[in-house]
């Protein structure tokens, strides 16, 4: 919830404009990765976004920010592909 939906409201103000549009297009791809409804032939471009993200990200913070959990979007997107959701129902 904070990253999806909170995180850009309170970034509005605060940084520069190309490190708060990585952050925004970060909390996206988390929005769209938690969706209960998802169309599987859009995982290709869910796959691009992360990885033009993370490039965007990589760009503008510093490594010490990186770390294996920042990549496992990546990982989460094509299991995502492969496995499907996981929801309690």
């Amino acid at each position: 919830m904070l990253m999806q939906q909170l995180m850009p409201l309170g970034l509005k103000g605060l940084m520069q404009p190309h490190v708060r549009l990585a952050l925004m297009r970060f909390s996206k791809v988390f929005r769209i990765i938690c969706a209960k409804v998802w169309d599987p032939r859009d995982f290709q471009t869910l796959r691009d976004d992360v990885v033009t993200t993370l490039s965007l990200l990589e760009w503008e913070l510093p490594p010490a920010f990186f770390d294996i959990m920042t990549h496992l979007t990546l990982l989460v997107v094509e299991e995502l592909d492969v496995c499907g959701h996981v929801h309690s129902k």
